[in-house]
């Protein structure tokens, strides 16, 4: 856990051995109050695929924080680097915690100042691409989920986001209206910059339309933009 202001606002790095991955979750705006109703503001900001992370096998980390950029090396190797800059978490405490019954052997703990620099792109370098995680297809920007494309008899985008750093903000259906209509996913690719999403609608045994939604990074605007 790291600058965590109260119970909702925190960033959290998770080092998983079932799926290989070590990976920053941020919870929380600023200003949010415990006490209040909870909202879905917690998301994946980065994560780091086949890290090498094994059940039964010891592994060394550091975690260095120098303003709003945060970087994670595992053994003595860059694993994954963020700038907290929308909303960012500026103080708070740190530490440890345990879930799902893990057996862990912490040793060799030491905390001190930063030094140097946490070097990162003067402007951002959209990366999209297409991938299997945790079982479901996924759109990423370099280390960062981006959104989720879920199938079934109505086929969802889930989990979506504007703005790259940020949380997610909205999910949608591709079929607007259910009852005798279904939609069938198609596929999800990489065009170019861009990812396409194709899904197919039938209305009736006889009627059938094709949905694409293509989706790209806006450097004027910093954000992702879906045209349909």
């Amino acid at each position: 856990m790291l600058r965590q202001q109260n119970s909702r606002i925190f960033c959290r790095i998770q080092f998983s051995t079932k799926w290989n991955e070590v990976a920053l979750w941020k919870e929380g705006e600023p200003g949010t109050d415990p006490a209040a109703p909870p909202m879905p503001t917690g998301f994946f900001a980065a994560v780091k695929k086949d890290a090498g992370i094994k059940a039964g096998q010891d592994c060394a980390f550091t975690v260095k924080i120098a303003g709003n950029r945060l970087q994670v090396e595992l053994d003595s190797k860059s694993a994954l680097t963020y700038e907290d800059r929308v909303l960012p978490l500026e103080n708070g405490p740190w530490g440890f915690g345990i879930t799902d019954g893990a057996q862990v052997r912490l040793s060799g703990l030491e905390c001190g100042k930063a030094s140097g620099r946490i070097t990162m792109a003067a402007e951002k370098q959209p990366d999209l691409k297409v991938e299997n995680w945790h079982g479901e297809t996924v759109v990423f920007d370099g280390d960062e989920p981006v959104m989720r494309v879920v199938p079934g008899n109505s086929v969802w985008c889930q989990d979506v986001k504007f703005k790259p750093g940020y949380r997610a903000q909205v999910s949608w259906p591709f079929v607007l209206t259910h009852g005798d209509r279904n939609s069938t996913l198609q596929s999800v690719r990489l065009v170019g910059e861009t990812v396409e999403c194709r899904v197919t609608d039938q209305a009736t045994e006889n009627a059938e339309g094709t949905t694409v939604m293509v989706m790209r990074y806006d450097p004027a605007k910093e954000s992702y933009v879906y045209h349909f």
